[in-house]
């Protein structure tokens, strides 16, 4: 047995046919400290924050320093990491596997400020390309287009908000969170979005429940896939525990952007109801790629 330091070391002996060499690691979870930050290690594994298991959220957390980890294989699965685990109520994923959605909107972050703000924490233009070539590319990809007011937005998810929905696609799962998550899908990449499942008929819906209850006048439902968007639809809110419409549409053929002004309104539920959708050769499938609430 030999025990290695961090680094390189050397093994010098006559190799014989059936040599084995095994390796053994202190897979014990582990902090690194610097300039304010901490990084977390499991091993010889390196993990990392990532929206798909931990969106942008109204909270601030400081890590728990003995890092009892949690193997949470659910959410692992969910994205195609290798491995996850739960921590004071983040979920971490190897960094290997972090950004592997390989979009703009899919972001992560290794090294995580104490007290760690959620609102920001993606705030680094850390994606998938920044662990590419991408600085070379001849033909970069445009910037995703987003939300009109980052502060004002009620139904972001970096404000508070969470967002429910009847079903997803299952090859998209955790696919509502991006229905609140700031960045809104362009006819040619429409992937981030909320994909009901196909499974089943409509009506399909999605909802937003506010940070807390708030007084407003105005919705915009930004499309996804420009040949399968809303046609028939509503919306309501929750008022005194009881559902009122504010938005009603049959027979709509705006396939990028619906906006809705109404009477203002306190409430701190808005659901959209999918009656019917676009696309004949996908009946059963409605989705959204942003709602957007404001005052």
């Amino acid at each position: 047995a030999q025990t290695v330091t961090p680094g390189y070391t050397k093994i010098r002996r006559i190799w014989r046919a059936g040599d084995r060499v095994t390796l053994g690691f202190d897979m014990r979870a582990k902090t690194f400290s610097q300039e304010g930050q901490i990084a977390l290690q499991r091993g010889p594994m390196v993990l990392a924050l990532d929206s798909r298991l931990t969106p942008a959220a109204r909270r601030q957390v400081t890590l728990n320093r003995s890092l009892e980890l949690k193997p949470n294989p659910d959410a692992a699965k969910a994205i195609g990491a290798w491995m996850a685990f739960d921590l004071d109520g983040l979920t971490f994923c190897d960094y290997a596997s972090a950004g592997n959605g390989f979009r703009q909107t899919n972001t992560f972050r290794t090294w995580l400020p104490q007290p760690l703000n959620l609102a920001t924490v993606y705030q680094t233009g850390q994606t998938w390309q920044s662990m590419s070539h991408s600085g070379n590319w001849t033909d970069p990809p445009k910037p995703r287009s987003q939300v009109e007011n980052r502060q004002k937005d009620l139904a972001l998810a970096a404000n508070g908000a969470r967002a429910f929905s009847s079903s997803e696609f299952d090859r998209e799962p955790g696919s509502t969170n991006e229905s609140i998550d700031g960045f809104i899908a362009t006819p040619e990449d429409f992937t981030n979005r909320w994909h009901s499942s196909i499974e089943g008929p409509h009506p399909h819906w999605i909802e937003i429940r506010l940070a807390k209850p708030t007084n407003i006048s105005r919705v915009v439902l930004h499309f996804a896939d420009p040949a399968g968007y809303p046609v028939r639809f509503e919306g309501t809110v929750r008022v005194g525990g009881e559902n009122r419409r504010v938005i009603d549409v049959t027979g709509n053929r705006q396939s990028r952007v619906y906006s809705a002004k109404f009477e203002p309104v306190t409430t701190d539920t808005f659901r959209l109801t999918i009656h019917s959708s676009a696309n004949p050769a996908y009946p059963n499938a409605a989705q959204i790629s942003e709602i957007e609430i404001y005052r």
